[in-house]
């Protein structure tokens, strides 16, 4: 008897595009999102909606922008600081049913403090944690693509 798994009904991609300098033999750099966000342009929690999280390094803040909000799917807040303040945490909740996938996509820019001048950050650290979903069919995961460099 084959047994086919529901890979995904709740998801929440990020795509982040992180312009960051070289992994290899630099110090390396934990992005803080401690500060709350300013929306910057567009609609708060809706597709096209850009924010402004300030000082997330020295000298760097962070420019993200709701590029994809799925049907079926909400933004509950843009990030959460319950648990940890220094983390991205956004909520995010979908009724996509079955196994169709709504997912949030989120574009990242590290820009000069203040600016929206593209800034290089050498060796910043990405990881993701508790994506594990909320219960035997829903599934969440986290995908990372176009990282690039501007240096």
């Amino acid at each position: 008897m084959k047994h086919f798994i529901k890979l995904l009904s709740v998801s929440a991609f990020l795509f982040i595009y992180l312009l960051s300098g070289s992994l290899t033999s630099q110090a390396q750099v934990s992005l803080n999102f401690s500060n709350a966000p300013t929306l910057e342009s567009g609609t708060a929690l809706t597709q096209g909606a850009k924010y402004r999280f300030s000082n997330v390094a020295p000298g760097t803040d962070a420019l993200v922008t709701l590029t994809t909000i799925t049907a079926n799917t909400q933004l509950i807040t843009i990030d959460n600081n319950a648990s940890s303040t220094a983390r991205f945490q956004p909520t995010i909740y979908t009724t996509a049913p079955g196994a169709a996938v709504g997912y949030v996509r989120f574009d990242f820019q590290l820009v000069a403090t203040g600016t929206t001048i593209p800034r290089a950050v050498p060796g910043v650290l990405i990881s993701a944690q508790d994506i594990d979903g909320t219960s035997g069919t829903n599934r969440e995961f986290i995908e990372f693509v176009g990282l690039t460099n501007t240096s």
